[in-house]
């Protein structure tokens, strides 16, 4: 990935419901605790089961119901099924992706950004 104003954007791949594989890009939000967060139109585009609805806190501290769905996302080589939280904005990758990993930012306009499986 690279550093994109004072973002780091990552290409991740994810499966719709027929499993065809769809790359997008994805901020690494080091505050966000789940999994992947991603906007309304490409969920329904995705065709993603629908699984609950669970409170979340944002950035601001107050507190919203977001609708959850199950996906697939291509990660470390891998097809890692997570909790996708619906939003209104551009997908993120919260600490549960990356847990296991090792996230390297080079803070810079078009610095690397890159993440690596931990050896455990």
């Amino acid at each position: 990935g690279s550093v994109e104003g004072r973002e780091a954007v990552i290409s991740l791949s994810i499966g719709d419901r027929q499993g065809q594989v769809h790359p997008i890009e994805a901020i690494v939000d080091t505050g966000f605790t789940g999994y992947l967060m991603l906007p309304s139109a490409l969920i329904q585009r995705l065709e993603l089961a629908p699984r609950d609805e669970k409170p979340v806190i944002l950035a601001d501290g107050s507190v919203a119901n977001s609708q959850t769905y199950v996906g697939t996302v291509d990660w470390h080589g891998e097809a890692r099924r997570v909790r996708v939280h619906e939003v209104d904005g551009r997908p993120l990758i919260g600490m549960s992706l990356l847990r296991g990993s090792r996230l390297t930012v080079d803070v810079m306009e078009g610095g690397v950004v890159a993440i690596e499986p931990l050896s455990v």
